[in-house]
């Protein structure tokens, strides 16, 4: 193995397919899976850097779920202008300085995992995987008793009654 160069693999679409009325899901890893997301205070705070992040980019967060080792969001472009990728990126810049700054032992993966969603069959599929993640981990016995699931700019209870 010596002098053997290892590049990063890019795997995401061109940036214009991530822009105006789509819908994509995304999961954001903790590096080394530790369970950075089991406290209530970082959760709201990462909550809050999200929310202005989507609010930036002119997207609606259908559906996040904080897991104690990763986060699965589900994000809809509100207009033309919108830009998921870009919602993504700046999330994870400000809350990597955020956790810079206050809990400097953990860090967010460098990559994340997205998948963008082509019909409404399939989000409704995607909203079920994220919203019954913490029932599968064992964490609750109903999604609903899960205290770090939400979303932001729509109500949850809407979303999830139109699409489950």
């Amino acid at each position: 193995m010596t002098g053997k160069i290892i590049r990063e693999q890019f795997h995401h679409l061109p940036r214009e397919h991530y822009c105006g009325r789509v819908w994509g899901s995304f999961t954001i890893c903790v590096q080394h899976r530790q369970q950075l997301f089991s406290s209530g205070s970082i959760v709201n705070c990462c909550v809050s850097i999200l929310d202005a992040a989507r609010k930036r980019h002119a997207c609606l967060v259908l559906l996040y779920c904080f897991m104690p080792d990763h986060l699965h969001l589900i994000l809809q472009g509100q207009d033309q202008q919108s830009d998921l990728y870009a919602t993504i990126l700046d999330f994870k810049h400000s809350g990597g300085i955020y956790l810079w700054r206050s809990h400097s032992h953990y860090h967010l993966q460098k990559n994340f995992y997205d998948h963008l969603i082509r019909s409404a069959n399939e989000l409704a599929t995607q909203l079920t995987y994220v919203a019954e993640n913490p029932v599968r981990r064992g964490l609750v016995s109903r999604w609903q008793d899960y205290r770090f699931t939400g979303s932001l700019g729509i109500d949850l209870g809407s979303v999830l009654d139109a699409m489950l």
